[in-house]
């Protein structure tokens, strides 16, 4: 009769041991907890249960995380998450540890370029400093601005071309081009090398305005750390110079 009594009470104290380790396993479970962290799906026996959905992270459950302040973080809507994650039966309850799918955020796109560089002469050194191109003459950089482009090498160019005054205001500076009626029939960049062709009518004032016309357009597109050389066609031909 005395061991069926010390039985039954071992039996009582080991249940009651269980019951409590379960209630403070869920207690810890749910305590508020900052910032959470990002993993790829997949890796450890706390995965989601179906494939991940196109443009979605996973996002792994802090301490401290709801359902508003992930949103809030990732810009996106509680609503959204909830629609990706219909195992969340209950909104205003996380655990540590859960592993939840929230949208990716959108890439931005990279900002249009307003401004640039275009290069115009100095006559016979001038007042402007640069690069000497012969003819005691030499290529000085004025920037400026273009119409919004992504394309900045191709506005750069349309802006220098678009140039028909022979001298820039009150710089001093020439611009050989400004007789010439040409337009961009094609510009891109291969292995490093400006391939530029131009079409049009190209009006010169005398021998030295080759090196000078060569020299605006050359280093138009150099300025570019994507541009190691320019070639220049104009109607087909290859510019005269050296390219």
């Amino acid at each position: 009769m005395f061991r069926s009594i010390q039985f039954v009470s071992s039996w009582q104290r080991t249940r009651l041991l269980f019951v409590l380790t379960a209630a403070l396993f869920v207690l810890v479970s749910t305590v508020a907890l900052p910032a959470g962290v990002y993993a790829q799906a997949g890796g450890d026996g706390n995965v989601l249960r179906h494939g991940q959905p196109a443009n979605t992270t996973v996002y792994v459950v802090q301490r401290g995380d709801t359902l508003s302040a992930i949103a809030r973080r990732n810009q996106t809507t509680v609503a959204a998450i909830l629609a990706l994650n219909p195992q969340i039966r209950n909104p205003n309850r996380l655990y540590v540890g859960q592993r939840i799918w929230i949208p990716a955020a959108a890439p931005q796109p990279p900002a249009d370029f307003t401004r640039s560089k275009i290069f115009l002469i100095a006559l016979e050194g001038g007042s402007a400093p640069g690069k000497p191109i012969g003819c005691g003459d030499s290529v000085a950089p004025v920037t400026v601005e273009i119409a919004p482009t992504r394309a900045i090498l191709r506005g750069s160019l349309e802006k220098l071309l678009g140039l028909h005054d022979a001298y820039y205001g009150e710089s001093g500076l020439y611009n050989a081009l400004y007789q010439s009626q040409l337009s961009i029939a094609d510009v891109r960049i291969e292995n490093r090398v400006a391939i530029i062709s131009l079409t049009g009518q190209l009006v010169q004032g005398g021998v030295c305005d080759t090196p000078r016309i060569q020299a605006q357009l050359e280093q138009t597109a150099l300025q570019f750390s994507t541009v190691d050389r320019a070639v220049i066609y104009i109607n087909g031909s290859l510019f005269p110079g050296r390219n």
